[in-house]
């Protein structure tokens, strides 16, 4: 017989086991329900007054926004020069908004009023339409919030369809909110595939979110059916390789040599003379060119491209090139003093070879080469610029830029190792020259680039207290050291070269040779990569055999 008695507590722990089955089902149907809230789409876009205009780059979020004045969007010039545009150029000094197209110079002074500019707080705004009528972008602007959708990258784009009516949630996660929803069938930019179960996209009006992997249909790449806006830096590239000779002259009297020191040149067709040296941080030039050495020169069948740089005269230093560039009439000055020189003696081309350009310095630096680059292009002049080895430390040098308007951008591919270097070795292995042609070529058309080698090499000494010290030599100059020191040779594999080593009295000698050998390794390099041609440091250095390797390579 049961006890009734216990009926009623059984009776309560169903029902227990009932509600707290029911709380765990409400639980897990909870944790499972995707939210349906909303995003606040101001608190999105960092809005917070109604001026305000969020800007979407590329897909990006800007952390800045722009401005809405009188109905026109407005955008920092930062924001512009940084993301959207480069080529504007702010002078401050002269409160002065500068733009150098392929063929002209655009010029527009801030200090009177126009629709095109505004000044805020100090800072400088551009229209929407300048910035527009002046960069190759599309761009579309919205409301509800302001918002500017701008696209001005076309590589490496990807996309997806959606399969069904979806919600792009802010995060990654069915309880983030939604930012916007879209009907099946919708095309997407893909920005990120690397979360597994969820993508991240962007719309065409300008949301970046999320969507559920299993939502999205094939990842594609995008077609790119956009049409350049850009403006054509056409210049005076040649349609032949460039074998290209630096000539250091310091003196009309190195100019009056010249046909001597070509006597045994074969294969060169351009001839580089050190001729312009910036003189003082007004921009004032140093010139030693020569009408009867161009004339020499093209006799021979050989043009002459001059070189300027920023060391050789009266300024040699970081601060002084900074100060001469950063100043727009001083920029101008030396143009116009370089381009009557250039003209009135019959020049074929300029070599710059600006090199104590600072990260500070650099916006500036970019400014001269466009401006140089637009007298260039209409006087029919060949502009060549000058650039160490890359590193992530010279990357502000922006190869890019210049070898869009640029005809050719040249690596100084030696000084591995240089006078101040506080260990041994070689002034240009071959690794260290195959990693700046690579480096290079990922921001410069093979047949832009020029890859200059050394006729250099440099004895170092370690002497008995351990310094380092090392002297620069030519290659008959290497070679007459081995023979008084009756040196033996081998082949260094990881540098591609010769190699010697000496100790005695003074200390621990060693020598890394430039010379026929490593010399073809460095041609082969050239040729196989495809570049324009080839340079070298410098004439005088070289021995005679040198230039037919360098041809049959060419």
């Amino acid at each position: 017989m049961r006890d009734k008695k216990g009926l009623p507590v059984l009776v309560v722990l169903v029902l227990i086991f009932l509600v707290a089955a029911a709380g765990g089902i409400t639980f897990l149907v909870k944790r499972h329900t995707p939210t349906k809230e909303h995003m606040d789409k101001n608190e999105y876009y960092g809005i917070t007054a109604e001026d305000q205009v969020a800007l979407v780059i590329n897909g990006y979020v800007s952390e800045t926004q722009g401005k809405m004045i009188d109905g026109v969007v407005y955008i920092d010039y930062d924001t512009v020069s940084n993301y959207i545009n480069p080529r504007f150029y702010w002078d401050q000094e002269n409160q002065m908004m500068i733009y150098a197209l392929p063929t002209e110079i655009v010029e527009a002074d801030l200090s009177q009023d126009s629709a095109d500019y505004h000044m805020v707080d100090g800072q400088v705004y551009l229209s929407i339409d300048l910035v527009r009528n002046y960069t190759d972008m599309d761009c579309t602007v919205l409301d509800s919030p302001n918002r500017v959708v701008i696209q001005n990258r076309w590589d490496e784009i990807r996309q997806t369809t959606v399969s069904r009516d979806v919600a792009v949630r802010y995060r990654g996660g069915i309880k983030s909110p939604i930012l916007t929803e879209i009907a099946a069938g919708t095309s997407l930019w893909v920005l990120d595939e690397s979360l597994g179960d969820w993508i991240g996209v962007t719309t065409e009006d300008g949301y970046t979110g999320y969507i559920e992997t299993s939502d999205a249909g094939e990842i594609t790449d995008r077609p790119n059916e956009h049409v350049s806006q850009a403006p054509e830096y056409s210049g005076s590239a040649r349609d032949y390789k460039i074998n290209m000779a630096f000539h250091q002259t310091t003196s009309q009297a190195a100019n009056e040599a010249v046909d001597v020191m070509l006597e045994q040149v074969s294969g060169v067709n351009v001839i580089a003379p050190t001729w312009y040296f910036i003189d003082d941080t007004s921009g004032s030039l140093y010139d030693l060119s020569s009408s009867v050495y161009v004339e020499t020169v093209h006799n021979m069948g050989m043009e002459v491209w001059a070189v300027l740089n920023d060391f050789d005269g009266g300024i040699a230093s970081r601060e002084e090139t900074y100060t001469v560039l950063k100043n727009t009439e001083s920029r101008r000055k030396i143009i116009r003093t370089l381009m009557d020189s250039i003209l009135a003696s019959g020049i074929d081309g300029v070599n710059v070879d600006i090199e104590k350009v600072s990260e500070e310095c650099a916006p500036h630096y970019l400014q001269f080469i466009r401006e140089l680059s637009v007298s260039c292009r209409n006087n029919g002049i060949v502009l060549s610029v000058d650039n160490y080895v890359p590193r992530e430390y010279s990357a502000y040098f922006n190869r890019k830029e210049q070898g869009i308007v640029a005809d050719y951008v040249v690596i100084m591919g030696y000084d591995e190792h240089f006078s101040g270097s506080d260990e041994a070795g070689s002034v240009a292995s071959l690794p260290f020259v195959e990693e700046g042609i690579i480096r290079t070529l990922e921001e410069v058309p093979a047949e832009k680039i020029i890859n200059a080698i050394p006729f250099y090499t440099r004895i170092w000494l370690t002497d008995n207290s351990g310094m380092v010290s090392s002297t620069a030599c030519g290659m008959d100059e290497a070679e007459a050291f081995l023979a008084d020191n009756s040196l033996e040779t081998y082949w260094d594999k990881e540098t591609s070269q010769n190699y010697a080593e000496l100790q005695n009295e003074d200390g621990y000698y060693q020598i890394w040779l430039e010379d026929a050998a490593s010399i073809e390794e460095k041609m082969k390099l050239i040729q196989n990569y495809g570049l324009g041609g080839v340079a070298e440091w410098k004439l005088g250095f070289e021995q005679p055999q040198i230039w037919e390797i360098i041809e049959d390579y060419l």
